[in-house]
């Protein structure tokens, strides 16, 4: 559908809203360079620009609980209250069987004042 709107797609990425070891509730993103023209079937909407702590991380999916884990403990640390994150995976999996070299890239926006990820939209 991008290529049909000639629109230049990015890493696959995902933004995750509620994980607890066995469930999560994701949202899948696609960013890309400008609007389609059409509406190809999917949803477009811009996320406004904000500030973040983030980290590279590189190894396996299964290990991602640690890039999470060390974020928060820097955000708690720092008295930074933290948004929704999500995961922007740099690697294609198809063209690198290596997992090691797998780069995800764990983003977590700094909120303003005494917000919380419960009233991020």
């Amino acid at each position: 559908a991008a290529l049909q709107n000639n629109v230049k797609p990015s890493h696959t990425m995902a933004m995750y809203y509620f994980w607890d070891g066995k469930e999560t509730e994701v949202e899948a993103l696609l960013p890309i360079d400008k609007e389609p023209v059409t509406d190809a079937g999917f949803k477009v909407r811009e996320l406004p620009a904000t500030k973040a702590i983030k980290i590279d991380y590189y190894g396996p999916y299964e290990g991602l609980a640690q890039p999470h884990e060390a974020l928060d403990a820097y955000a708690k640390d720092k008295g930074l209250a933290l948004g929704y994150p999500w995961e922007a995976y740099i690697t294609d999996p198809s063209t690198e069987p290596d997992t090691s070299k797998w780069l995800t890239q764990v983003y977590y926006p700094i909120m303003e004042g005494d917000a919380t990820a419960e009233n991020v939209q």
